[in-house]
């Protein structure tokens, strides 16, 4: 049986749910889990750890921040390697920056046979980092990766940009793209949630899911919902999620006069109903792996409209199973939404080109067979 220890810092969004996906779907006749995480990003995740040690999983709690703070990060380093030389493991798979980097360190002087890690997205592309920080993160990142057997990639263009920026040899980067449930359509549980939300069934919605950060691209993604609106009364815009833009969101939508019309629904932990509901997804990230909105959405069949993104290709066929634009052209994306909104038969064949699509390629099956057998490599 491989000893399996899985350690993660950043307990929300979709590294929350790509922990989910392994925890609940590893075979456990074959692996014996170990997750080490933070429960400092949300309060909610006390659920997720309960639900893992009724799975069997043996988990360990580690209060890991976010911010660099070289007296934390140190003896945390200093706390991983004692925990792996007296609970020994035959694989270490870190996710994100700070487990990665205090993971990958630890793991290599406490000699683990193999350590895998997972960026989902790189520290230094983030839009707010000054220039000294991704200087920064960049070298950190390449320093960890000298301790690093595998690392995986959301996508071959991800993959590209880890070898052009020097994380890995080519060689040493796996491909596994992230892979979600297939919902049964429920037509009465949508109906039912129109109800609560007081949304007619002639209205059309819109849907953004996702933390409401500055790289989710907040202040684009309401430059086009106020152009859709002024043009078509019967819309409105549900944005699912939580994060730190959400005053100063607030803020701009009131500004706009569009309170009412984008509706800020929080954090919900059952996301995949609101699929059903939602014409369309709105994406106007500014950087991506391959975010778990976009493939739930395409699962419901439910088309997705965003800013073209390498990473985002091998979902979204562009024009077959949604639609890119040009990166910034918020203009342009106001168009195409207001014409899908117009255009039912054109939706339902992309919904359907879009759910078939994840079928074929990005089910949790797919992604959790492909960590087994790196995992066993």
């Amino acid at each position: 049986m491989t000893r399996l220890t899985l350690l993660m810092e950043a307990t929300i969004g979709g590294t929350r749910e790509h922990l989910r996906q392994l925890t609940e779907n590893l075979d456990q006749s074959r692996f014996q889990v170990t997750v080490i995480c933070s429960n400092l990003r949300t309060s909610d995740f006390d659920a997720d750890i309960e639900a893992m040690k009724v799975l069997g999983i043996e988990v360990v709690i580690l209060p890991m921040r976010r911010e660099v703070d070289p007296a934390r990060d140190f003896a945390q380093v200093v706390w991983l390697v004692r925990y792996f030389l007296r609970h020994p493991c035959d694989v270490v798979h870190t996710h994100s920056s700070k487990a990665g980097l205090l993971g990958r360190i630890a793991a290599a002087i406490a000699g683990v046979p193999r350590v895998i890690h997972t960026p989902h997205t790189l520290a230094f592309q983030a839009t707010g980092c000054s220039r000294f920080q991704k200087w920064m993160y960049r070298i950190m990142e390449r320093f960890a990766g000298e301790f690093t057997d595998i690392l995986i990639a959301l996508s071959e263009k991800q993959k590209e940009r880890f070898v052009f920026e020097g994380l890995k040899h080519e060689s040493k980067i796996e491909v596994i793209y992230n892979g979600v449930a297939i919902p049964q359509p429920d037509s009465g549980l949508s109906a039912e949630l129109r109800t609560d939300l007081g949304i007619s069934e002639t209205e059309k919605v819109v849907g953004f899911v996702g933390r409401l950060t500055e790289q989710k691209g907040l202040h684009e993604l309401l430059q086009i919902a106020n152009t859709v609106c002024a043009k078509n009364p019967q819309v409105t815009f549900l944005l699912l999620g939580e994060g730190g833009q959400r005053r100063r969101l607030q803020t701009e939508l009131e500004a706009l006069g569009l309170e009412g019309r984008v509706r800020l629904l929080g954090h919900r932990e059952d996301i995949m109903p609101f699929y059903q509901i939602f014409d369309l997804l709105l994406m106007t990230s500014h950087y991506e792996g391959l975010p778990y909105a976009v493939l739930e959405s395409m699962s419901a069949g439910t088309p997705v409209v965003a800013f073209e993104l390498p990473e985002l290709r091998p979902a979204i066929i562009d024009g077959v199973t949604g639609m890119l634009i040009p990166f910034g052209d918020c203009a342009k994306v106001a168009v195409t939404v207001s014409c899908l909104l117009d255009d039912e038969e054109t939706r339902k064949v992309m919904g359907s080109n879009a759910r078939k699509r994840i079928q074929e390629s990005f089910t949790t099956d797919f992604c959790v067979a492909a960590h087994e057998k790196i995992y066993r490599t």
